[in-house]
């Protein structure tokens, strides 16, 4: 009895039905995954005012993020693409460095 429980819970595990039988599940009491932060690279933009090229802010970016799983070991490693240059408050288009642009 116990071993064709076992092949029913491995065949629905490696076949899963349309819809899953919770009261399958609920005996097995499977852990969930506990995703904790391992790692992180930044980077930095600087957004200028569009109105006056002197006022800017530096603003830190996610580049890369990895994720360990506590429970089962796994790690995960996320990519963000970096922020599109070319938008409001981008960059100056003139000489940068004391100067304003136009001036």
């Amino acid at each position: 009895m116990a071993v064709n429980q076992l092949i029913t819970i491995m065949n629905t595990m490696i076949n899963p039905p349309v819809t899953i039988n919770n009261s399958l599940f609920t005996t097995l009491a499977l852990p969930k995954p506990k995703w904790v932060e391992t790692g992180r690279k930044m980077a930095t933009t600087r957004v200028y005012n569009p109105f006056d090229k002197s006022m800017w802010v530096d603003v830190e970016h996610i580049v890369q993020l990895e994720m360990t799983d506590k429970i089962f070991g796994q790690s995960m490693l996320l990519n963000y693409a970096a922020p599109k240059l070319g938008g409001v408050g981008t960059g100056p288009t003139g000489v940068v460095g004391g100067q304003t642009p136009g001036q």
